[in-house]
């Protein structure tokens, strides 16, 4: 009989303890976010969450906030989404689970890399 590892939900505290080990505990492709998500304020309102926003705005912000000269002086500009459709209520309910953090995996014909973005408070 097998016994199946539980995959850990996505939270800062994963992410803090990812950071806390040694570099053999991150996996080879994925990226963790270098600032503190908890030092963000709200800034930038943005109606529903959907992938493409997620995918776009919420990576760009991030990649702006993983630069610690840029992170200081933008920290008031962290996303609250907002969903203002029916459909919205249980991404909403997925992403509160994970402390508003999510996984952004990008794949092209030669390389895979996946990012845990922390942009949205």
């Amino acid at each position: 009989m097998s016994t199946a590892t539980a995959t850990p939900t996505l939270s800062r505290g994963l992410v803090s303890s990812l950071k806390k080990e040694d570099s053999t505990a991150v996996p080879a492709g994925l990226t963790t976010p270098q600032y503190d998500p908890s030092l963000l304020k709200a800034g930038i309102l943005h109606l529903g969450v959907g992938n493409f926003h997620r995918s776009h705005l919420a990576t760009y912000m991030n990649d702006m906030f993983n630069d610690p000269s840029l992170f200081e002086a933008n920290q008031e500009w962290g996303i609250v989404g907002a969903g203002i459709l029916s459909f919205d209520a249980d991404k909403r309910k997925l992403l509160q689970g994970q402390d508003w953090m999510q996984t952004l995996v990008e794949r092209d014909a030669t390389s895979e890399k996946a990012s845990i973005l922390a942009s949205m408070i």
